[in-house]
């Protein structure tokens, strides 16, 4: 058997003015834009009503319909749940999730 291997250099892209922002550019920033979370006790609360009903954050996810990990990443805080998320655990779990800035 005879192989051609040809060799290949990859490069990394280096960064532009334009993707990086300087900090006097975010220190003039004139609006400062809150940091949304939800709210840690209606995170609990939504454990607790998922514990309740034995079950494992990839069944909850089944039972809401949701794409895998949904829940995994709302109660981790990693994600805020969408409007639309928010009103289907309210409806299958009975928990109001408060998302707060």
């Amino acid at each position: 058997m005879d192989h051609d291997w040809t060799t290949v250099t990859m490069k990394r892209r280096t960064p532009t003015k334009s993707d990086t922002m300087t900090i006097s550019k975010v220190e003039h920033l004139e609006e400062v834009v809150p940091l949304k979370r939800t709210n840690p006790e209606s995170i609990q609360a939504l454990i607790r009503a998922r514990l309740d009903r034995a079950l494992t954050q990839e069944k909850a996810d089944q039972v809401c319909v949701f794409p895998r990990n949904t829940i995994k990443e709302i109660e981790s805080h990693q994600s805020l749940p969408t409007a639309a998320q928010q009103r289907t655990i309210q409806t299958q779990f009975g928990v109001l999730l408060n998302v707060t800035s």
